[in-house]
C-alpha cells in the first residue's frame, strides 16, 4: 500500500510538492486497489492473504485500543473476502463511505496523470497479487515523469539481488533512479 499511496499523493500534488522532493521510486505498487482485493481471495494467493490479514487484524486491534468505541471489532467475524475487510475497517478509518468509494478515492490509477516529478514504478510480471490495472503501460509510454519497468521475476515486493548478499535489487535500482535527478540537479 505504501506505493499506491506515494503515487496517490505525488498525482494529487503535482507540481506542489516540498522543494526536497525532487524524484519518486515505488515497488510492487497495487495503482488499482479493487482488483488487488479481488485477486488476493484467489485460492493460489491464499498464503498472501491470510499474512496480509493477521497483521492488519492486529493492527485494527491495536486502532481500537488507542480510540475506544470508533470500530466494531464484532465485525471481524464477518470477513470472507478481501472487500469486507476493506468495508467494515479501511473504508471508515481512512474516512470513505464504503468499499467502492474507498477503491475509487484511494486508487493510484486515477492521479498518476499529475504527476510532475520522475518517478519509477517496478512491478514485477510474475506479481501474485498485482493485476494488468496495475501495469499502467499505455500511461508510461505517455507520461513525461513515469518510466514504468516490468521485470519478469521479483514477485511480491521480492526483488533479491543474485549477487549481493546485503541489497535487494530494487534498494539499489531505487538509488540509482533517485540518485541520477539529485546529480542532474546539483551537477
Amino acid at each position: 500500500m505504501g506505493a499506491n499511496i506515494t503515487m496517490k499523493y505525488l498525482g494529487v500534488r503535482g507540481e506542489n510538492l516540498p522543494a526536497a522532493v525532487r524524484s519518486a521510486a515505488v515497488f510492487s505498487a497495487p495503482c488499482d486497489l479493487e482488483s488487488g482485493a479481488t485477486v488476493l481471495d484467489h485460492w493460489h494467493n491464499a498464503l498472501y492473504r491470510k499474512r496480509f490479514m493477521r497483521a492488519l487484524i492486529r493492527k485494527i486491534k491495536l486502532k481500537d485500543a488507542q480510540f475506544p468505541g470508533r470500530l466494531n471489532l464484532s465485525k471481524i467475524r464477518e470477513i470472507r473476502r478481501w472487500r469486507d475487510f476493506d468495508e467494515h475497517f479501511s473504508a471508515p478509518i481512512c474516512g470513505y463511505r464504503d468499499a467502492a468509494d474507498f477503491y475509487r478515492q484511494a486508487s493510484a490509477k486515477h492521479f498518476i496523470s499529475g504527476i510532475r516529478i520522475p518517478t519509477l514504478l517496478v512491478n514485477a510480471q510474475n506479481d501474485p497479487i498485482l493485476t494488468p490495472a496495475c501495469m499502467p503501460v499505455e500511461l508510461a509510454r505517455q507520461h513525461p515523469f513515469l518510466h514504468l519497468e516490468l521485470p519478469e521475476e521479483g514477485g511480491h515486493c521480492g526483488f533479491q539481488s543474485r549477487n549481493d548478499k546485503e541489497f535487494y535489487w530494487s534498494e539499489k535500482r531505487a538509488l540509482e533512479f533517485v540518485s541520477s535527478y539529485c546529480s542532474a540537479v546539483h551537477g
